[in-house]
């Protein structure tokens, strides 16, 4: 018994587990798919299935929208195809190899894998073929593969002149034995000239292969050449006549003379021996789309559509004509056939998308299928696709529902009378910026803080404030009171069936939900008006409707207010397709949202957010402004809005400000905001003709009347050669009496010469990851005691970047990763390292005064992790050394001097610099005062001019750096890593990584010291250790507690939480017992003054004795 016992001790261990009531409370998680780009109908009336851009397959439930399963594949693939065949879903995935895979439609588990072979071509495609087998397509070879176990039946090589760029195959008469597939090859090699000029000539590979179940024939193989195809691998198609004996013919659509569009048809049979039938259309741009066997229709790009057949001698001939009609769809239900047209209005906000339904062989209305006249949110943009599906309803009657695919990415399921099923945002899957922003206070508290903020009232006049402000109060009090009385009465009725409420009026259950499956109730608003949508919404979003209009605005003004601890955030992110949405941090509902037009993303594959104005100056709104790239112009533009209501800056929502030129740097103007700018902090975008553009426009005069003298630096980075540029900002007085500013270029420096013997001259280096300090970061101590109670002192340069470049062939066993700290001010690199046999990924954080990067060790065949520790030039002997860090480092007094007094009473230095590749700075190169330095100067550090730190190097100021490597025992992600970062900084540090298996992990910094040696022993030190123990884009925001520091991380999905770097010192437990102490408390209070009565009275009875 007793072995028994301590065998079952030994086992035992402690884990860390959540109440019923805490899951979802302090974290939320939302999935996505991402760019939809194949769709397959409602299987078993159940799931639809969704393949992305994102190289991921999902299915989606059909009744809200959730996520019921997803596969995530390999990161970097594309997903070529995805269909359903013999009930398998297949997906057809390309990265080096094109890769098969079947899956189970219910489960989602995979059953077979199946990789093809590798060449140079992107093309691969796949149909289904015959009742178990499908036929694919690598680019090369054409191969029958079984689809329930995956097996090669045969394997065909193609007979191309040159790999395809695009591949299609026609599958034209299939049987139980017999089959009968054509693969069109498309490849554009030359330019050709014609009658009309010069024209794109392209080569259609055809291949006419018959199979049966154990072998392939090829039958026929020819090469045609066309000039101007117009949609590539989507310009031809293949249809069989209707009349007389059916035959296979060709269609193409070209361009002929005067851009006027072509129809091509040839017959499969002896193409040699056949001419072209040409007919020519009308229609502006047009498209191909095939229907079925026998029919297909020409979209034109101004709302008309034309189906066509074939002559029984296999001309095209038209059936009819629709108009308003951009995209057409086919529907079949008990073997009728249904066409189904969209047109929509761009320019109306209401009643903006018409549908039609007609027979698809008469081109008649469908009687039994009433037309619809929806709403389509112009913030969606223009309908792309939609996928009709037929059904029989619960009266016998037919119906339809459709799934319609948006400019922004968006998947709505609508029915037929209109109504929305549901909704996913998919482009919250491409996020490419994140801003976090506080929420505003209350119009009560913003009254308070009126209330003290005038200190040249009398008393009297304070007086009045204050009673004021307090019937004001109690008068919000009330009302509060009298609008709440019917949600606590339904909180209360609520209450005993076992749900949880919550603050919004939302209820859950006691088990897990996902916001991003559809699992939580929006709102409790008005819960009928409410929509389905992911992640879940607080109100429909109205472009053409200020937030002040909407009956449900005054609910959500109140619940988008600053909490006691300022824990509650508004999210605003910036996705690559242009749209911009704004997310409470709290449960991560959608509060708004806006599509702005004809945008897409920079030149380097980005967005920048800049907040111009914060929610500190009430009764100011904030601003913040988003840096796109026009789609029309191919020229940046801006969009100023407000990011608490994503109310456009402009009264026009489409207005937005145009750059006449390219830009190649955009940073926020540094220094302290004033009353005469509206406490807004300017942008200074810098062209590629080294001028720089103030917006917005009207607040440059401003800067130039200002009086600010010190000049402000600019730095570019190129990352494809290694470049850095530094810039000096001035500014010049035209003939006009105009003040431009223009930016010199002051040093320019290449990390990589080409003859170094560190790199490799064939492949050199790039930079492949930059960082600089947070702007927002604050730092609490500027030095550490050390064991022998000397001070290292922290070399704090806000002009430090981070900069890492990778380069050199890893099969010759040269490449090579490289670490630079940069003073971008003087440009000076104050160190560098190199690390051989070393490549990506990489992953560079940069805070206080520590560099934390990773790599992977080729070498040694594991990922490693290195830290940079930078201290002032210090001598443990004393010395010149230690005189150099006490005048560098201000001390007690010149901090609490230069907080006390306005800096312009001292010679300083501002600097500060903004997220990487954003860096602005000011200077002072000429301190007048030798005995104080408050501020940071890179000038002056790179000359010494006053001769003090000479034990540094003559002329230089040089950083002590600390250097030491571990192991990191998993592998990280490229670029996913951030550091911890808190109000006043008094906390320690944690370092985040995101991993490759989908994880994340939290590493404090005190594992990561440098400092390990013998004579430079500090308390509570962790021992030296040779390892560390234990996608995505991060996001971080500050909050009012001291310990706490909340995250946001995003790739397909979207995860926030909090995280305590230094545990919740300042914060009660949430199983602290309130009962407990309140009666400790109580009984101390009561045993106190029976005491003080006792002893009151022995003191009366002792005196009369």
């Amino acid at each position: 018994m007793i072995a028994r016992v301590l065998s079952l001790l030994l086992f035992l261990s402690f884990t860390h587990a959540l109440f019923e009531d805490q899951i979802g409370i302090l974290d939320w998680r939302q999935q996505y798919v991402g760019d939809v780009n194949f769709f397959i109908p409602e299987y078993k009336a159940k799931y639809l299935f969704l393949g992305s851009v994102e190289n991921v397959v999902a299915a989606v439930s059909n009744k809200d929208g959730s996520i019921v399963w997803r596969q995530v594949m390999e990161s970097g693939g594309t997903l070529k195809e995805l269909k359903l065949c013999a009930d398998f879903l297949i997906s057809l995935s390309r990265k080096n190899a094109a890769v098969l895979r079947a899956w189970n439609p219910l489960s989602g588990s995979i059953i077979w894998e199946k990789s093809l072979s590798e060449n140079h071509s992107s093309s691969a495609t796949f149909r289904c073929f015959n009742q178990n087998s499908l036929i694919a397509n690598d680019g090369s070879n054409l191969h029958l593969i079984r689809a329930s176990d995956g097996k090669v039946i045969w394997t065909t090589a193609v007979a191309y002149k040159h790999l395809p760029e695009s591949v299609n195959i026609e599958v034209l008469d299939t049987s139980d034995r017999l089959g009968i597939a054509l693969v069109l090859g498309y490849h554009k090699p030359s330019k050709a000239s014609s009658a009309t000029g010069s024209s794109e000539l392209s080569s259609v590979n055809l291949q006419l292969s018959i199979s049966d179940a154990q072998n392939s024939v090829v039958s026929q193989v020819e090469t045609i050449s066309l000039e101007n195809l117009e949609n590539g691998h989507q310009s031809c198609i293949t249809v069989k006549t209707i009349e007389g004996q059916s035959s296979w013919y060709l269609i193409c659509l070209t361009k002929g003379i005067a851009s006027q569009s072509v129809l091509r048809s040839i017959g499969l049979k002896d193409m040699a021996n056949q001419k072209w039938h040409v007919v020519k259309i009308q229609e502006a741009m047009p498209q191909l789309l095939k229907l079925d066997d026998q029919r297909f229709v020409v979209i034109s790009a101004l709302g008309s559509a034309t189906i066509y057949g074939l002559s029984a001698t296999g001309t095209p001939e038209a059936n009819y004509r629709l108009n308003k009609a951009k995209i057409c769809a086919k529907a079949t239900l008990n073997g009728k056939d249904y066409l189904f047209s969209a047109f929509q209005e761009m320019n109306r906000p209401w009643e903006n998308f018409a549908l039609s339904v007609y027979q698809l062989d008469s081109g008649e209305p469908a009687l039994n299928l009433t037309p619809g006249l929806w709403t389509i949110a112009t913030h969606h943009g223009a309908v792309e696709w939609i996928h009709p599906t037929l059904y029989v309803d619960s009266t016998g009657a037919v119906a339809f529902r459709v799934l319609i695919r948006t400019e922004d990415h968006a998947i709505q399921h609508i029915r037929q009378n209109g109504h929305q099923r549901w909704l996913r945002e998919e482009a919250l899957a491409d996020i490419v910026a994140v801003e976090m922003v506080d929420l505003p206070v209350s119009e009560s508290q913003a009254r308070m803080e009126e209330e003290f903020g005038h200190a040249n009232s009398n008393i009297f006049e304070m007086f009045a404030k204050r009673f004021r402000t307090q019937a004001a109060q109690l008068w919000a009090f009330l009302k509060y009171c009298a609008t709440e009385l019917p949600h606590l009465l339904r909180t209360a009725s609520t209450s005993s069936s076992g749900s949880l409420t919550y603050s919004d009026g939302s209820t859950r259950s006691g088990r897990m939900n996902s916001i991003g499956t559809g699992s939580d109730a929006a709102s409790a608003i008005d819960p009928n008006r409410v929509t389905r949508t992911h992640p879940a919404r607080l109100r429909f979003t109205q472009s053409d409707m200020k937030p002040n209009e909407s009956t449900e605005w005054n609910e959500l003004e109140r619940f988008l207010t600053r909490d006691n601890f300022n824990l509650h955030k508004m999210i605003v992110v910036a996705t690559k397709v242009g749209k911009i949405f704004g997310l409470e941090s709290e449960r991560g509902r959608l509060v708004w949202e806006h599509l702005v037009p004809s945008a897409t993303v920079l030149a380097n594959g980005k967005l920048s957010v800049f907040q111009l104005r914060n929610t500190a100056h009430f009764p100011l709104s904030p601003i913040a402004t988003v840096l796109l790239r026009s789609k029309t112009s191919n020229l940046p533009i801006l969009y100023s809005f407000n990011p608490i209501t994503g109310v456009p800056l402009h009264k026009d929502a489409s207005h937005v400000f145009h750059m006449d030129s390219d830009i190649l740097q955009a940073v926020l103007q540094p220094g302290p905001v004033s009353e005469a700018s509206d406490y807004i902090r300017p942008i200074l975008l810098l062209d590629v003709k080294s001028k720089v553009h103030v917006y917005p426009p009207e607040y440059a005069t401003i800067l130039a009347t200002s009086g600010d003298a010190n000049p402000i630096y600019i730095y570019t980075i190129e990352n494809s050669d290694a470049r850095i540029t530094g810039y000096r900002v001035g500014q010049r007085m035209t003939e006009q009496n105009e003040t431009i500013y223009e930016a010199t270029v002051v040093w320019r420096m290449l990390l990589h010469s080409g003859r170094s013997v560190e790199f490799d001259d064939k492949m050199p280096h790039s930079v492949v990851a930059s960082a600089a300090r947070p702007l927002t970061e604050h730092i609490h101590s500027v030095g550490r005691v050390l064991g022998d109670r000397s001070v290292l002192y922290k070399y704090l340069n806000p002009n430090l970047v981070a900069v890492v470049t990778s380069g050199g062939d890893v099969v010759a066993q040269t490449n090579s990763i490289a670490i630079y700290l940069i003073d971008v001010v003087a440009g000076r690199i104050l160190y560098s390292a190199v690390h051989r046999r070393c490549s990506e990924p990489v992953s560079l954080v940069h805070s206080e005064n520590w560099v934390v990067y990773t790599y992977y060790n080729h070498k040694s065949l594991r990922h490693e992790v290195t830290v940079l520790e930078l201290y002032e030039p210090f001598n443990q002997s004393g010395g010149p050394g230690e005189l150099c860090a006490s005048y560098l480092v201000p001390g007690p007094w010149q901090i609490f001097l230069r907080n006390a007094f306005p800096t312009s009473w001292f010679s300083s230095f501002a600097g500060g610099t903004s997220e990487s590749n954003l860096v602005a700075d000011s200077t002072d190169p000429k301190p007048r005062n030798r005995g104080f330095r408050a501020y940071f100067s890179s000038l002056y550090r790179s000359t010494d001019s006053g001769g003090i730190c000479q034990s540094t190097g003559a002329h230089s100021i040089i950083p002590q750096v600390l250097q030491q490597s571990y192991i990191f025992s998993t592998a990280p992600t490229h670029g996913a890593a951030a550091a911890s970062l808190t109000e006043r900084g008094i906390t320690a540090k944690s370092v985040v990584f995101g991993l490759q298996k989908g994880a994340l992990i939290e590493l404090p910094k005190s594992f990561l010291d440098p400092r390990r040696t013998l004579d430079m022993t500090q308390e509570l030190m962790l021992a030296y250790q040779y390892g560390v123990s234990p996608v995505i884009k991060w996001g971080y925001l500050i909050c009012s507690y001291f310990s706490f520091t909340t995250n946001h991380i995003s790739v397909t999905d979207l995860f926030f939480t909090r995280i305590a770097p230094s545990m919740t010192y300042d914060l009660l437990k949430e199983d602290f017992d309130y009962t407990a102490i309140a009666t400790v408390t109580l009984g101390m209070i009561v045993a106190s003054v029976v005491t003080q009565r006792l002893a009151a009275r022995r003191v009366v009875l002792r005196a009369w004795s």
